[in-house]
């Protein structure tokens, strides 16, 4: 038997071996589409996956199986199915596949957004962000606080008018929502309107970060491949996360060394986020990393805010 035959022999005993396990693994499972070997149905979601999987739907109903790659996913579309899963079995539906980048320095063992909602860390989480953190009465004592931001906007708006200078809205807006939101977390502001780079380095990491989260990444299709990291995306977000958690870690180093001299902060508090998460790395229910994953999380919310503020902007 030449080379050329034996490679040949080799690959359709993969494929029958693959069709093999394909069968017992999908056992249980709904139904869904043909697969093909290795891709699985990777390429029947083509460029709009949001239609593929509507009119797959169509076809197989409204909970189905699919193979992305060596990943089983069963995908539900119908409100019934929807309520049936999120509703009476989400405990124990509740956990969700942790893409390969926010596994970078255990993120996902501190994250809120990927840890088990029935996790006793997801619920030290939850309380703190439900009812110490984002309850109505802290909300209601920090509308002041946006007002002022939104004030300190128009200031700049009316100051560049008078002197014709042309504005980046989408670069004012984004300071504004910056400084809003690390006063309410920080009780300082990160970014100033009288320099026009001010926060433009840290917009474009956020943007990077929301990028390679969004961004289909072979390891995650394919498990085995992780440690060479093909796309280099952990490698990327590695390099996101170190430079974030230096800025945390600076403000949380200064709150701590004044404010924590005779075993208090209570000469520097600021009954801000930062004290509430500080008072609960006091009480050991929180560690460092679990304060840094959560202030993390807290900051992606900038680019959404602002992309939709220039997509409204860009709709009149």
């Amino acid at each position: 038997m030449d080379a050329s035959s034996l490679l040949w022999l080799c690959f359709l005993l993969l494929i029958f071996i693959h069709l093999l396990l394909q069968r017992q693994s999908n056992r249980g499972l709904p139904p869904g589409p043909r697969s093909l070997p290795l891709l699985g149905n990777i390429l029947d979601l083509g460029t709009k996956p949001h239609r593929a999987l509507t009119e797959l739907a169509r076809k197989h109903g409204p909970v189905m199986t699919l193979k992305l790659g060596a990943v089983a996913a069963v995908v539900v579309s119908s409100s019934e199915a929807v309520r049936e899963v999120l509703q009476k079995n989400d405990h124990i539906l509740s956990s969700r596949a942790t893409p390969d980048v926010m596994r970078v320095r255990d993120h996902y063992k501190h994250s809120i957004v990927w840890l088990s909602t029935t996790s006793p860390k997801s619920k030290v989480l939850r309380k703190a962000c439900s009812v110490q953190m984002f309850s109505r009465q802290k909300l209601d004592r920090t509308e002041t606080l946006r007002r002022s931001k939104v004030d300190e906007l128009l200031d700049c708006l009316h100051v560049s008018s008078i002197r014709g200078q042309e504005v980046d809205i989408g670069q004012a807006v984004f300071r504004t929502v910056l400084n809003m939101i690390s006063n309410t977390l920080f009780s300082i502001d990160l970014a100033r309107h009288d320099h026009e780079d001010s926060g433009l380095e840290l917009k474009e990491l956020l943007w990077e970060m929301v990028k390679d989260v969004g961004s289909p990444n072979i390891s995650d299709f394919f498990p085995v491949l992780r440690w060479i990291d093909p796309q280099g995306a952990r490698r990327r977000m590695d390099a996101y996360f170190g430079k974030l958690f230096a800025v945390f870690d600076r403000i949380i180093d200064e709150r701590t060394r004044f404010g924590g001299l005779e075993g208090s902060r209570s000469s520097t508090r600021g009954d801000d986020m930062l004290d509430t998460l500080l008072d609960l790395i006091d009480s050991s229910e929180l560690s460092r990393e679990d304060i840094n994953s959560l202030l993390l999380v807290s900051t992606q919310v900038f680019p959404s805010i602002v992309s939709n503020i220039q997509y409204l902007r860009a709709r009149r």
